[in-house]
């Protein structure tokens, strides 16, 4: 394409049609990502690995959902994909591309989605994708917080700003404590997430943070950690979007 042509794109569509754009781009958020999420040398193979099936992403425009990949950091997808055995149970708050990715490896789970349209989506792509699938995908709108006040059960997004997610926050109690592999947090009121669905994890088992380079959910985090939670930031690129994030796993102790 002439160079006028080029200038003439958006930057998606650049990104799209560029090599050139995404390798700047990908360079950019890497170089920034040193000192943005404190990302060390060390880290730059695990990240540059993904450069791959990241601008691939990028190119074809398709949706996580679409790739069937979670919309988390890649290197903690890949630890994931070794971490998971077949007989692994898993509960998710925030459905998309993750629960295709959960189900495609044969997991059987639940998912907890606060949207009922985006929850339509992911189910028509489950019974697409992963026809055999044992998994639910189950709706729990947020509650007007004249019914719960407390703030954590609160989202800080400002479309919810006057809501409560404490129906969906502890969905996962009507589960026997330890009963999960896996919890994976990546949806709304996560420190409440974080704080009530970690008695749910087996031991030996992980909870997922994703997005934890927003230090509000640090406190949270540390809480775990401090009770003898092993943890492990991942950092790096996202499917489908020009950005580098944090995934935190946290593996419950064993006793």
């Amino acid at each position: 394409m002439a160079k006028v042509g080029l200038l003439r794109l958006d930057r998606k569509e650049l990104l799209q049609r560029s090599r050139f754009a995404r390798l700047s781009s990908f360079t950019y958020e890497l170089v920034r990502s040193c000192r943005g999420l404190g990302v060390g040398l060390w880290e730059f193979g695990p990240i540059i690995n993904n450069y791959g099936e990241w601008a691939q992403s990028i190119k074809t425009g398709l949706t996580p959902i679409e790739l069937g990949v979670p919309w988390i950091v890649y290197s903690s997808r890949d630890f994931l994909r070794d971490f998971l055995r077949p007989d692994d149970i898993v509960f998710e708050y925030g459905a998309g591309g993750s629960t295709i990715f959960f189900a495609g490896l044969g997991l059987h789970g639940i998912s907890i989605e606060h949207d009922a349209s985006w929850a339509k989506v992911v189910e028509s792509e489950l019974a697409r994708s992963c026809p055999n699938a044992i998994w639910e995908v189950k709706v729990i709108p947020p509650n007007s917080t004249k019914a719960d006040a407390q703030r954590k059960f609160r989202s800080n997004n400002p479309a919810y700003r006057d809501h409560s997610f404490v129906d969906y926050v502890r969905a996962i109690e009507s589960f026997p404590k330890g009963h999960f592999s896996v919890v994976a947090i990546d949806g709304r009121a996560r420190n409440a997430c974080i704080e009530i669905a970690a008695d749910y994890v087996a031991p030996g088992g992980i909870l997922l943070v994703d997005n934890s380079d927003r230090q509000a959910y640090w406190p949270e985090i540390n809480k775990l950690k401090a009770h003898g939670w092993q943890s492990r930031n991942f950092n790096g690129p996202l499917p489908a979007v020009a950005a580098f994030s944090r995934t935190t796993i946290l593996r419950r102790p064993l006793k």
